[in-house]
């Protein structure tokens, strides 16, 4: 059932990033951060009915860029808005792993609603931070699976409790993230495995290079009536609830994108390949996202469809450039251990001592890999037997990599 008051803004997610044009935040970032307002703000009370079941509009979210870039002042904003409505359950900016589950269980994360003269009780938390560090600090494979659980919004999230025969139960959850981090941060809790496993297919990255610059001094003229129109319409969004439906040429358009077009268009980096098979997910929750930004009517349309799609392209194609970063980061790391481990031994440094050293560092496969690039960048020279194995190096200091990967 749809709100019958008319809405005051033709499109809430062109009026955010009006609203926030002055911010030193880049344009992507406001976007996917309008976007993610509207779905967070759909909790689990609107889906879109598939041939697997309910599909709820919840987005797992990273902004990505280096520190400056924006991304506090993007998330900040959404953080704002979600606050006006008074309605949404949203958590602590010190929100942590540990604490998550806590949260969710608690009474003033619990909504009702009444659908076809039933009580539907479900428990919803919206995770809006900006370090997902905070979060998730380390590579810990238990908490990312209780993630991949909740993203699925199913019936029931039920844990065992340690050492008791009680289990742990949260009725109907919903859990909505939007996050800020660096590649560095990347680099440094997820290992390469990461990224075959679900949790990271279910996470949409958006990549901003550069730091966002903004006058210091000159302050910029807030738009009161904007404002006011944005948190109006918000408070609209979430009094929707029911299923979305579909225009009959957007579904010939999802069918055919969903057997072909994804194909044709999917990203091609290793690293997305588990990605890629969620992509018709994301597709259909930002398109009900897109349906949601503009009108009560809980259709969405072919405009809100192609939408949908642009903006998941453009994340997608930026999406290589924080994997470019990830490995640059950490190769030159790895350079400066090796030439702080040569500079501690006397003289000149064997083969073997520099292997022996990266195999501590780096996986196995990659030591071979690793030592030849630190050939090709200089950091070592060979400098008396040439022996395999048994060849001499002297350290000349590291050099920046250029990373294609």
């Amino acid at each position: 059932m749809a709100q019958t008051q008319e809405r005051k803004l033709s499109s809430w997610i062109e009026s955010f990033v009006e609203f926030n044009s002055l911010r030193a935040a880049p344009k992507i970032y406001l976007e996917w951060c309008a976007l993610s307002t509207i779905a967070g703000a759909l909790e689990r009370r609107c889906w879109v009915q598939t041939n697997a079941g309910e599909l709820y509009p919840n987005l797992y979210l990273l902004l990505v860029g280096a520190p400056g870039s924006g991304k506090d002042q993007a998330i900040m904003q959404a953080r704002e808005f979600w606050l006006g409505t008074h309605k949404v359950n949203l958590s602590p900016l010190s929100m942590t792993g540990k604490g998550l589950l806590d949260e969710l269980a608690e009474e003033s994360s619990q909504r009702q609603y009444i659908d076809h003269g039933l009580w539907i009780n479900y428990h919803t938390m919206i995770v809006a931070v900006p370090e997902f560090g905070v979060l998730l600090p380390g590579h810990d494979l238990q908490f990312m699976s209780i993630l991949n659980e909740l993203y699925e919004c199913h019936p029931l999230f039920e844990e065992r409790l340690r050492k008791q025969e009680e289990r742990f139960r949260i009725e109907r959850p919903h859990l909505h993230i939007l996050a800020g981090t660096q590649p560095n941060f990347l680099a440094a809790v997820l290992p390469e495995t990461a990224f075959g496993m679900g949790f990271m297919s279910r996470i949409i990255m958006v990549y901003h290079p550069t730091p966002t610059r903004m006058p210091l001094f000159t302050k910029p003229k807030f738009n009161a009536s904007l404002q006011s129109h944005l948190a109006h319409d918000l408070e609209q969004v979430c009094a929707m609830r029911g299923q979305f439906s579909f225009d009959a040429d957007v579904l010939i358009a999802v069918e055919a994108w969903h057997i072909q077009g994804c194909i044709d268009t999917m990203p091609t980096h290793s690293k997305l390949r588990h990605y890629s098979a969620r992509r018709i997910l994301h597709a259909l929750k930002l398109s009900m996202a897109f349906s949601a930004a503009r009108s009560n009517s809980l259709i969405v349309t072919l405009a809100d469809w192609t939408a949908a799609l642009k903006q998941l392209y453009a994340a997608e194609l930026l999406m290589p450039e924080i994997f470019k970063e990830m490995s640059a980061n950490s190769q030159n790391a790895v350079m400066e251990e090796v030439v702080n481990f040569c500079i501690s031994l006397p003289g000149l440094v064997r083969e073997s001592q520099i292997h022996t050293f990266l195999a501590s560092r780096v996986p196995s496969y990659q030591v071979s890999s690793t030592f030849d690039l630190l050939l090709k960048a200089g950091v070592v020279v060979p400098d008396g037997l040439n022996l395999p194995g048994q060849r001499m190096f002297k350290v000349t200091g590291p050099q920046k990599l250029e990373t294609g990967k």
